[in-house]
């Protein structure tokens, strides 16, 4: 079940890039009925319809219909990319449901990984500047800081009229993150293509006992907005990067490596502290808990503070103030742009915050915790937080279906 799942979620963004459709909205809604049905009935969790060679190969077929930048010409690159990604299938098909056998299997996972690295390389290339303003704010932001200037205390590019740009939205583990990849490329979305390549190569060193590990690794980087999401610079695949990094750590055994992890992710994007209440059950001992959460926090604390004192008005203006000033945006997929184009009805914030706590509260509840488990009710958190919430988009939808696609990965295959 949580193949379909993940297939009629993908489908209800991945067609309108996330934007505001009646279509995509009910279809999200099916979604919502089905991240219940599976929550509460064991059954459903654990049933595998689709494997993961069918999965493949429609997010293959997926990625070539939906490919495509918003600010990338249709020229030589676009038709490469294309090829490319055709001939990603071919291979699939070719490796998957003729040429069956373990012989081939390393050589599949190097092509795929060559050509789904590549394709990203060229979508930079060939949109090498975005009118985006979180591209603006990403490489503006970490120029400002390797040169000493304060990100929090810098005016960016004005790219719409009712925004004044003064202000770098994120945490400062995102200065931090992005600014080697910007001084090195001068271009942050470097950031992101390492981020999914590196969690790909992650699941594929934790699924080492399942002979389906190359697929699972590559089933990460066939998202079919993935090039898209590069494109438009957003930041989802770091989060996705740690959130499998952290995996790896607790099965390796390296706790303190996983509350830096945890630190950092805290420190890089406000909503990640989300997650810590379901990851702190894959804890046994309540005194590693105490230890770990504790340890997590102070490292969180260690990124952010000296952002903070640098010039604390600026800080709280961007990082925190921000988030709830901003106004609600009716064009993305969330609940109350539904209601707005339906019904005329405007964001409230007491509704919103009383439907996502009060569903939030029944997700913490939940007792049994793996890894599959972790993923999945992560993946429901933030599938709640976004789309009752005064917006969401491509890149929220992005990480709720790779979080989702993670619980499908590191279920007990029999494939």
């Amino acid at each position: 079940m949580l193949s379909i799942l993940y297939l009629v979620l993908l489908s209800g963004f991945i067609f309108s890039h996330g934007f505001f459709s009646y279509n995509g909205i009910f279809i999200l809604l099916i979604a919502l009925i089905l991240y219940f049905l599976i929550l509460f009935n064991s059954k459903y969790y654990q049933k595998l319809i689709i494997t993961a060679d069918v999965m493949y190969l429609i997010l293959t077929i997926l990625s070539i219909v939906v490919y495509g930048g918003l600010y990338q010409p249709r020229n030589f690159q676009f038709i490469i990319s294309l090829f490319l990604l055709f001939l990603n299938f071919l291979i699939a098909f070719y490796f998957l449901f003729v040429r069956k056998g373990r012989d081939w299997k390393m050589s599949f996972f190097l092509f795929s990984i060559i050509i789904m690295c590549a394709v990203r390389v060229i979508m930079v290339r060939s949109s090498p500047e975005p009118y985006i303003d979180v591209y603006d704010y990403l490489k503006k932001g970490a120029l400002g800081f390797l040169s000493l200037q304060n990100p929090y205390s810098m005016t960016y590019q004005k790219l719409y009229m009712d925004v004044t740009p003064d202000f770098y939205s994120y945490l400062p583990g995102m200065i931090i993150v992005t600014s080697p990849f910007v001084f090195l490329f001068d271009d942050p979305r470097y950031t992101f293509i390492a981020a999914e390549i590196l969690a790909a190569i992650l699941v594929y060193r934790l699924k080492k006992d399942s002979r389906n590990r190359e697929i699972f690794s590559l089933l990460l980087l066939v998202n079919p907005v993935s090039a898209y999401m590069i494109e438009q610079s957003y930041t989802e695949p770091l989060l996705l990067f740690y959130l499998v990094l952290l995996i790896w750590a607790f099965t390796e055994k390296k706790i303190l490596l996983a509350s830096f992890i945890t630190g950092l992710a805290m420190a890089t994007k406000q909503y990640f502290f989300l997650v810590l209440p379901v990851l702190l059950r894959l804890i046994s001992s309540s005194t590693k808990i105490f230890v770990f959460a504790f340890q997590a926090i102070l490292f969180a604390l260690i990124f952010i503070i000296p952002f903070f004192f640098w010039n604390k008005e600026d800080f709280i203006h961007d990082a925190i103030l921000l988030q709830y000033n901003f106004p609600p945006r009716y064009e993305g997929l969330s609940f109350f742009s539904f209601l707005y184009h339906l019904f005329g009805f405007e964001y409230n914030f007491i509704y919103s915050f009383v439907v996502i706590f009060f569903l939030l509260v029944i997700i913490y509840l939940q007792k049994k915790i793996s890894i599959s488990r972790f993923y999945f009710l992560t993946s429901f958190i933030f599938f709640i937080v976004f789309f009752f919430n005064k917006w969401a988009f491509i890149n929220y939808y992005y990480l709720i279906a790779q979080t989702l696609l993670l619980s499908l990965v590191f279920l007990k295959d029999k494939t």
